[in-house]
């Protein structure tokens, strides 16, 4: 019983930080220092719409888009020099659905050694595409207001009255 006891915490103490990142919201990977994925967590397994295999090392540039991969390869090589990066870049998911992705990378360290990376990715796609809506709602919000009943605002700064006083 006492080796129970002592073997319960440990165990609770391993699957604590498994549970924490497989249930995030993001995107936790890892890669070997020759940019082969060495793990997936679950989130980014659901994201992307593929199965994380450990036998299989393949290539994170496989899920980069073409046109990002000159830019991901130049984050990855400065990653592997031991410091740490932060860019948006733009993935391949499943039946070939793009998604973008903000990617915070950090190395890896063994000892002295980079033995490879770190990356969460957030899911991005749904805000910029709110952002690339704005320059055209901005656009249309003129016309919005006579078109409801509401009276056109005038372009003036605060405190000025322009009128006869």
């Amino acid at each position: 019983t006492e080796k129970r006891v002592l073997e319960s915490p440990v165990a609770g103490a391993t699957q604590y930080p498994k549970g924490l990142i497989d249930n995030t919201t993001d995107n936790i990977y890892t890669l070997n220092s020759k940019g082969a994925i060495t793990c997936l967590n679950k989130r980014g397994q659901e994201i992307t719409g593929y199965e994380f295999n450990p036998e299989v090392r393949t290539p994170y540039t496989d899920y980069i888009v073409v046109k990002d991969q000159p830019k991901n390869a130049r984050h990855f090589r400065e990653a592997i020099k031991g410091r740490p990066q932060r860019y948006a870049t733009s993935i391949i998911a499943s039946a070939g659905r793009l998604i973008d992705i903000l990617l915070h990378v950090t190395p890896i360290h063994d000892g002295d050694e980079v033995v490879g990376v770190l990356g969460i990715a957030r899911d991005i796609t749904e805000s910029k595409q709110m952002q690339a809506q704005l320059p055209h709602a901005h656009h249309m919000a003129p016309l919005g207001s006579p078109a409801a009943g509401y009276p056109q605002a005038e372009n003036k700064p605060a405190g000025i009255n322009r009128g006869g006083a």
